[in-house]
């Protein structure tokens, strides 16, 4: 070696190397004895370049303290670092594609139009310790990716350690590299993550987000079960807020109370023009409708909505009764859609009269557990599957998951039939209509197995086209294919095909 050179150092050593380039440039300091001495320049991975040139670390660092001694007031310098413009343009690229960082989920998610939009907004969900709330469309959604996080949490953690996309996750190739950019390895969290899950997941989502307070998503009617189940499990110690009853054509009420048991919404009336329709009229060709001011404290009615976005007097569909007034304001509550009425003789049994009978059923006749989910189907649907044939009176037919039955456990008929008789006790019309000749049939009652029913929020989604948060299972089924689905997986005998 000469004096003066500089060097990158390989090494061979008894520790199995063998020029081994060991990354450290060294430049000859004189000799001793004819044997060179070195200083040691820099790492040569620390070396900045762009164009070849190869600054030095030593370099920038002579640089810096001339600085600081001539031009900078003869301080000194503490530390110093450097990077190449292009790691600049990462940032700038991903503030770009992430302009809103209050929110954990980068507006690439959205462009994924399977359930691994979900997947992957659970992912950055999970990367954030400080999370403060959660929305999501519909309760059901919520409580799905809850159980789907139990299940599938080991890969998740995984991604979180790598910081990455799972490779196995079927989405857009540019969506991925996007989203990968945004994510770092974080070992630590991944660690802590881990350490939760693996003592249960009762009351998670306080133990992996300490700070998070509130899961803001709608949780009246029917998606009351999914708003229980996930209190009494997953987020127990959080508050849930259905804050909105709106849909795609109209802003219709906003929920001011919070933390109230019943969940009640003040009309939103300075963007949409409302109109109520007594259910006594619903079926005349020149129904009666009455103004905000004229509807009656206790009566059910139908809404119908005049708004900007070119709709008058349009139907909505939703059925809302009157729960009293604030400041002569009505305050209204969610009772059903109309089209999801259960009717074979005109008597009109609403999804809140069936959720009703099954949780009381639940709670006193099988057992104490609670109601999953449930679906109902008239036996016209069911004759469908077969030539089209009655075989039987016109009847009800009712599919229901249990929350803490396993496979194994399942009810016996004469545990299942006392819905029948809870619903005839609670709607009279119904009962009169079951103790006629010629009236309606002995309710058909199936118990499912357990993950029934996000098998069928899963297919419903995959068949429909609907974003997975926004995709509903309807309470009043009018397909074979969705009533095949359920069959499958009923835990007795089927119906005869």
């Amino acid at each position: 070696v000469r004096d003066g050179e500089t060097y990158e150092l390989l090494v061979t050593s008894g520790r199995s190397l063998y020029r081994y380039k060991q990354g450290d440039l060294l430049k000859v300091a004189g000799f001793t004895n004819s044997c060179p001495i070195f200083e040691f320049v820099a790492r040569r991975s620390q070396v900045l370049s762009l164009r070849g040139e190869r600054v030095s670390e030593q370099a920038m660092m002579n640089a810096l303290k001339e600085c600081a001694n001539t031009y900078w007031g003869g301080t000194s310098i503490v530390d110093f670092t450097c990077c190449a413009s292009a790691l600049a343009d990462k940032l700038r690229a991903q503030s770009a594609m992430w302009p809103d960082k209050r929110c954990t989920t980068p507006p690439a998610v959205m462009g994924i139009k399977t359930f691994n939009e979900t997947v992957t907004t659970l992912l950055f969900a999970l990367a954030d310790r400080n999370l403060g709330w959660m929305e999501s469309g519909f309760s059901p959604g919520l409580y799905s990716t809850f159980t789907y996080l139990e299940n599938t949490w080991e890969r998740l953690v995984e991604d979180i350690r790598l910081g990455r996309i799972s490779p196995d996750l079927n989405i857009p190739a540019d969506i991925r590299q996007d989203l990968n950019l945004l994510l770092t390895p974080m070992p630590r969290r991944a660690d802590e993550l881990e350490r939760e899950f693996s003592k249960g997941f009762t009351a998670i989502c306080r133990r992996i987000w300490p700070n998070l307070r509130q899961l803001k998503t709608a949780a009246s009617g029917s998606f009351a079960l999914y708003a229980e189940l996930l209190t009494e499990k997953y987020a127990k110690g959080v508050s849930i807020y259905s804050s909105l009853f709106n849909s795609s054509e109209a802003y219709m009420g906003i929920n001011m109370w919070p933390g109230a048991a019943n969940i009640h919404y003040l009309p939103t009336f300075t963007s949409t023009f409302f109109e109520f329709m007594p259910l006594s009229e619903v079926h005349k060709e020149q129904p009666k409708t009455y103004f905000l001011d004229q509807v009656r404290d206790g009566e059910t009615y139908e809404l119908l909505v005049t708004s900007g976005r070119s709709l008058y007097r349009y139907k909505q569909g939703d059925l809302l009764k009157v729960a009293g007034f604030t400041n002569s304001c009505p305050i209204f509550e969610f009772v059903a859609r109309r089209s999801q009425l259960l009717s074979l003789r005109g008597e009109r049994v609403s999804e809140q009269a069936m959720m009703n009978a099954l949780k009381e059923c639940a709670n006193t006749y099988w057992g104490g557990t609670s109601i999953v989910d449930f679906t109902c189907c008239t036996s016209a649907l069911a004759d469908k599957l077969r030539d089209g044939t009655p075989l039987l009176l016109p009847h009800y037919i009712v599919f229901f998951e249990l929350a803490d039955s396993s496979n194994n456990n399942f009810l016996t008929a004469k545990q299942r039939n006392k819905l029948d008789d809870v619903l005839q006790r609670d709607v009279q019309i119904y009962k009169i209509e079951r103790s006629e000749i010629y009236g309606i049939g002995a309710m058909e009652v199936h118990q499912v197995l357990q993950g029934t029913f996000a098998a069928l929020h899963r297919y419903i989604h995959e068949t429909s086209g609907s974003s997975y948060d926004q995709t509903k299972i309807p309470k009043l089924l009018l397909r074979t294919d969705h009533l095949k689905q359920l069959l499958a997986r009923s835990t007795h005998t089927h119906i005869q095909q």
